[in-house]
């Protein structure tokens, strides 16, 4: 009785950047430890699993933080679309206009 589903009732979870960091920076020192002194090319691949799961958490951070950026833009091009419909009154269209954008990281740019 064979079947095509996986036998695992979980879905596999995704990481998160900075649990991806968590486990290249453990990779890392795993490779570092005295462990591996004697298997030098293990060691080094281990080094460059670590470095390629750093480079992957940051593109993934990056993709993460375009789409937050994009979202909020798609937000915003709504709002002017609601605001400039002839169905919406007139004071509701300058309500909707005037919410302050916010940038993506919450944060401003000018820190004193």
């Amino acid at each position: 009785m064979d079947t095509d589903q996986p036998t695992s009732s979980s879905a596999p979870q995704q990481m998160r950047p900075d649990e991806m960091r968590g486990l290249a920076k453990r990779l890392r020192a795993r490779a570092d430890s005295v462990l591996l002194r004697d298997q030098p090319h293990q060691a080094a691949d281990m080094r460059q699993a670590a470095s390629l799961i750093e480079q992957f958490a940051n593109l993934s951070a990056e993709i993460l933080a375009s789409a937050a950026v994009i979202d909020g833009l798609t937000r915003l091009l709504d709002v002017i679309s609601t605001a400039s419909s002839p169905s919406r009154s007139s004071a509701t269209a300058k309500c909707l206009t005037r919410a302050p954008l916010q940038p993506a990281s919450g944060r401003s740019r000018r820190q004193s």
